[in-house]
């Protein structure tokens, strides 16, 4: 009798430790930046327009079995077919991961303005006084805008001062370590 109660509660308590799962939370922010790293197509320049929304949108959807990229993937192509625009301009993204023994779930938030391509058309030199940076376009027009398509040269800064004097000061500082 007393094995019979032994077992059943070495039973029981094996079964109370074994029924407890563990739960995990990760929640986090992020930003996306497009960088275009492709080498090797050659293409025509085309110049649009973008219009952006005066109003930020925000869309939260919920992915299972799925990584963070991927999500973010998927909730920024949600966010695309439901405002009906071309990019997100300014995406900034909030996550919240919460995994279980048997799932994982990632509810995911991206928030940005929605910009649509408007008036496609060739590149022209009189495009690019738009495509500089707008200190360089207020301050000197004349000196970046190039009537053709030729390289534009952009003077560099004279770096060999600063260069003498970080060597004088290593030679400087070597001179009173040996000392």
């Amino acid at each position: 009798m007393k094995l019979y109660l032994t077992t059943i509660l070495f039973i029981a308590v094996l079964l109370s430790v074994t029924s407890c799962s563990t739960s995990t939370k990760t929640c986090g922010a992020d930003y996306d930046q497009v960088k275009i790293t492709k080498q090797g197509i050659i293409q025509k320049p085309i110049v649009t327009d973008l219009v952006v929304d005066k109003d930020k949108k925000t869309l939260t959807k919920s992915y299972t079995y799925t990584s963070i990229f991927a999500a973010k993937e998927s909730v920024m192509a949600d966010f695309v077919k439901e405002n009906k625009c071309d990019i997100i301009i300014n995406p900034m993204f909030t996550y919240c991961l919460e995994t279980n023994n048997s799932s994982q779930t990632i509810s995911i938030t991206v928030s940005g303005f929605a910009g649509m391509y408007k008036n496609f058309r060739n590149f022209e030199a009189s495009d690019t006084a738009n495509l500089l940076p707008r200190k360089l376009n207020m301050l000197q027009p004349d000196k970046y805008v190039s009537s053709s398509l030729d390289i534009i040269n952009i003077p560099a800064k004279n770096k060999k001062p600063l260069a003498l004097i970080g060597v004088i000061a290593t030679a400087l500082l070597i001179l009173l370590l040996v000392k």
